[in-house]
């Protein structure tokens, strides 16, 4: 649904804010625990000085930006083999039909 959305939005950040760099990299995998880098000092202080408003409105821009974007993200490997090992172990069982249950709700 992706393609559905529509574009990013134009909105303006604060001038307060000021241009920030891309972040430091957040790198977790099953085999390796979640490690935050430290942020750009600078781009810290800046976001400390943001109201919370300001704050979700600039997240939601950025993931607006992300969104518009899907291709550009890497899937890891792990997400493949975790996505292979479930669809080997679904089971074929496709449950029952909306109206089967409806009707055994209804009491049909």
């Amino acid at each position: 649904m992706l393609a559905e959305r529509a574009a990013p939005s134009t909105r303006s950040y604060p001038s307060r804010i000021g241009p920030i760099a891309a972040p430091n990299r957040i790198v977790a995998t099953p085999q390796k625990p979640l490690t935050v880098h430290p942020m750009n000092a600078t781009i810290a202080a800046e976001l400390s000085r943001l109201t919370p408003a300001e704050k979700i409105e600039l997240v939601q821009e950025i993931w607006d930006e992300i969104a518009a974007n899907p291709d550009t993200l890497p899937i890891p490997q792990w997400h493949i083999d975790e996505l292979n090992k479930r669809s080997e172990t679904q089971s074929s069982d496709q449950g029952r039909s909306w109206e089967e249950v409806r009707d055994d709700i209804l009491g049909r």
